[in-house]
């Protein structure tokens, strides 16, 4: 049985703030786009009882690694600070404080060709970067994030959608928000429950 290597051309890092109200951006120049998840446990023994009563669970953690080469744009700044446009006294570390990012990787079969997954990294939060030179003069930029939630979506779940409803002050009643396009569909997980 063979596996189909997949070229990176095949795959774009898109970035969405998940606190603010910033469009979705691709990420340009990217070199490397580096994901690990890790699932701490636990193994739960009692007095008395040689052998494992139960493994406790603890909070998944995710982290990424991306490595962009420098060409003139602050686009990958503004998008982890969670801002439309450099504010007028330029970008400061406290930008990032409380900013949070989602990164979604369309896997496709090839360049411009059918999505098949979707990687998802919610709620990224920066951690560091690095900005270094090298002989030949290139110049890149290093971002390491980390969060709880990575899920990969396949099959008929393949696609992400988001969609934006505003609900005026002091809207009365009930408020619905019509989730039509493209139909939810049902979970391969749990029947009865519907997932976008």
């Amino acid at each position: 049985m063979s596996s189909v290597i997949r070229h990176g051309n095949a795959v774009k890092p898109i970035s969405i703030p998940s606190l603010a109200d910033v469009n979705p951006d691709n990420w340009d120049r990217v070199q490397s786009f580096g994901i690990a998840v890790n699932q701490p446990t636990e193994k739960l023994y009692e007095l008395g009882y040689a052998e494992k009563i139960a493994t406790a669970k603890e909070i998944l953690e995710a982290s990424v690694s991306i490595n962009q080469l420098e060409y003139g744009s602050i686009d990958a700044f503004l998008q982890l600070a969670g801002l439309s446009a450099e504010p007028v006294a330029g970008l400061a570390l406290s930008d990032f404080n409380e900013s949070k990012t989602d990164f979604y990787l369309p896997g496709k079969t090839t360049y411009g060709g059918i999505v098949e997954e979707t990687v998802w990294l919610q709620k990224m939060v920066l951690d560091s970067f690095t900005i270094e030179m090298n002989a030949e003069e290139r110049i890149q930029r290093t971002f390491e994030m980390s969060g709880n939630f990575c899920k990969i979506a396949r099959g008929a779940n393949k696609c992400l959608v988001f969609k934006t409803d505003t609900v005026g002050s002091g809207e009365a009643g009930t408020f619905n928000i019509v989730l039509s396009d493209p139909a939810p569909v049902v979970s391969p997980n749990q029947a009865g429950t519907y997932i976008l």
